[in-house]
Formats: structure tokens, sequence, C-alpha cells
């Protein structure tokens, strides 16, 4: 019976994540399913470049601090969030500084980019350097309550810029204001709730923040990893290219959020574990097998009538591509969840491992494949850095056993 309780618990904290996030995911796709009838590819791929130097700054807020809270809160260290949150706070200062230069740095006839660029640097530490509370609240097993807020962002924040785009000449400023103003008053709220249920002398777990800042600094390379394809189109073949890219891996992007925020669930559980035992591992396969399964389904039978009918004829070569990188999630399905139990360990040298032997390959793969192949260069980095990242976490698993 108390077994039976906590897959109920598991169950229950899953179906909140997956159900609310579906509200977030498609008022996501509803925004840029009107951003593309609305807007150019040129300047799609403009407001996609940005979005994208928003994600690649995304080391400087310490995602491995946030791993370490969500760990440390689990197992009752409420304190680690209170000095932890100054630290990505100061890590998200540093990135809109980073962004605001690389905006000064753009060329003058591209005014409305670097605007928008400038934008989303000056709001950045706001809108990104204090989303740890979401990470405190899952440490606790609050993911209904998480759930209800980050809905509450994506449509006040979405929805408002759907209104703009369909009744007005929105320039890209706008685009990026909007949801990063949403998004910081969100924060500044969601932080004093926090704030205020934390005993001003709880204290941080020992060794918990060195781990976070530790594995952070690896994070480095995850970010490159996961943005420099759409630099390289943008620079070496053109915005149109990195706008039928974006729009071919929606539906990838959003799959691949769906399966981390529902294996973040596990987190907590993970944490309390002392090993990775063969059951456990039966338990990993088996909901691997169901979700690969999941994926095939979609491939062939949603994507082909899905895209055309969401981002109309003008991105049809979208539809393959599409397919091949939904594809390149079944690589990796089971080294995933596997990594969520490294993740827990605070193992530092394995998160390294994972993330720099993995990322680097990725890097070096769309360095030599994205200049001569494209599009098709930069879904065959992808496919090579599922591949290396299964691999790793494989041969790391064994510490574990």
């Amino acid at each position: 019976m108390k077994a039976l309780g906590k897959y109920k618990k598991h169950a229950a904290n899953a179906g909140w994540v997956v159900g609310l996030n579906l509200v977030r995911q498609l008022i996501q796709l509803a925004f840029f399913a009107v951003l593309v009838r609305e807007l150019s590819k040129t300047t799609v791929g403009e407001y996609q470049l940005i979005t994208s130097a928003i994600g690649l700054c995304g080391f400087f807020i310490l995602p491995g601090v946030s791993s370490m809270i969500m760990q440390s809160v689990a197992r009752g260290h409420l304190g680690t969030f209170r000095k932890a949150f100054q630290f990505q706070l100061a890590g998200g200062v540093l990135g809109g500084i980073a962004i605001c230069l690389y905006a000064l740095l753009m060329e003058a006839q591209a005014e409305e980019l670097r605007v928008g660029m400038m934008i989303a640097g000056i709001t950045f530490p706001l809108a990104y350097g204090l989303s740890g509370w979401t990470d405190f609240q899952a440490g606790q097993g609050r993911f209904r309550q998480n759930a209800y807020w980050q809905s509450t962002v994506a449509i006040a924040s979405y929805g408002t810029m759907i209104v703009l785009l369909l009744v007005t000449d929105i320039s890209l400023g706008w685009l990026i204001a909007v949801p990063n103003t949403v998004r910081a008053v969100i924060n500044l709220l969601a932080l004093r709730m926090v704030l205020r249920q934390i005993p001003k002398d709880a204290e941080p777990e020992a060794g918990g923040l060195s781990y976070g800042l530790e594995t952070s600094l690896y994070n480095v390379a995850n970010s490159v990893g996961n943005y420099i394809d759409k630099f390289l189109l943008f620079y070496l073949l053109s915005p149109e290219a990195l706008a039928v890219f974006v729009v071919s891996e929606r539906i990838p992007e959003i799959s691949k959020k769906y399966f981390q925020q529902m294996r973040n669930v596990l987190v907590p559980s993970f944490s309390k574990k002392a090993k990775y035992t063969p059951e456990l591992n039966r338990k990993v396969n088996i909901a691997s097998a169901v979700v690969s399964v999941a994926i095939i389904v979609v491939i062939f039978a949603v994507i082909p009538w899905f895209m055309p009918l969401m981002f109309t004829d003008a991105y049809g070569e979208s539809v393959l591509y599409c397919q091949l990188l939904m594809g390149t999630l079944i690589i990796g399905q089971v080294a995933q969840t596997r990594n969520i139990f490294i993740i827990s360990r605070l193992d530092a040298t394995a998160m390294r491992n994972v993330t720099l032997g993995s990322n680097m390959i990725r890097i070096l793969a769309s360095a030599v494949l994205v200049p001569f192949f494209g599009i098709y260069g930069a879904i065959a980095s992808t496919a090579i850095y599922r591949l290396s990242t299964a691999v790793i976490v494989s041969m790391l698993m064994k510490r574990y056993k």
C-alpha cells in the first residue's frame, strides 16, 4: 500500500505538470502560428536570434544552482534558496550586460534588431535571474502551484503578444518587452512569497552552493551547444533559414520540454534513493519505451498535416526537418531519465562528464556540419549530441549500482 501511495503521488504530480503545461505549450504554439503569419521570414529569424541570445546567456543565471536548490529543498534545507537566489540575480545582471554589449556591436543598419536585443539585455536580470522560486516549489513537491504560476506567466505574456500581433504593427522591441516584463513581475511576486516561508535563521545545505556553482560552469558548454546552430544558420545562411529551422523544431522542442518537466518530477524522489537498482532501471526502460512509441506516432500521424495547418504552406519544407528532429528524441529517452538520477546525486564530476562531453561533441559537429549542409547539418549535430549523451550516461551509471 505504501508503494502504491508513492505511485499515486508521482502520477498526480506528473498529471499536474502535463495538464497545466499543456496550456502553456498551446498558447506558445498559438503565438508562433500568429507570428509566422503576421511577420516576414526575415523578421521571424531576427526575433529568434534575440531569443537565442537570451537562451545562450542562460548559463549566467547558474542552472547548476537551480538543480541544487530543488535537491537541497527536497532534503529539507530551505535556507539554501535564500543564499542561492542572490547569486542567480547577480548572474542575471552579468547576462544582461553581455546581451547589451552584443546589441551595441551589431551593424548600424540593423536598428530594429539592435533595439530588440538591447531590451532583452535590460530586462534579463529580473525576467530570468529571479526564476529560482520554481525550483524551490519543485523541491517541496508543490508541482500544482508551480504549474499554476508558470501557466499564468505564459497566458498573460503570449496572449498579450497575440493580440498585439493581430491588431497592431508591433515591433521586435515590444515582442521582447511584453513577455519579459510579465515574467519579471511574476518573479518578484513569487520571490516575495517564497522568502516569507523560509525562516531567517535557516541554514543552507553544506557543500550545496559550491556544487551548484561548479556545475553551472559546465553549463556554459550546454548553452553554447543548444544555440550554436541558430547563430550559424543566421550568420552563415540567412535569417530566413533560421526561421524555417525554428518552425521545424517547434514540436520537437515542445515535446522535449514536456519530457524534461515530467522527468523533473522524479528529482525529489531520486534524491532520497541510495542506489540505482535493477528494479528502478526496469521501470525507466518501460517508461522510455512508452514515450518512444508516442514519438513515432507523432512523427508519422501528426506532423505531416499539423505543420502546414499551423505554419502555412510558406514553411512547407519544415515538415521533413520536423520529422527528423522529432526522431532524434528517441535516441536519448532512457539516458535522459537516468541523467535525472545523476543530477540528484550532487555528483559534480559526473555532471561535468555528461555536460562537457556531450556538448563539446555537439559544438564540434555543428561547426563542421552546418556550414556545409545547412539545416540538415543542424539536425545531424542534434542526433550526434543525443547519441553521445546516451553513451556517456550509460558509462557513468555503473558507479550508482
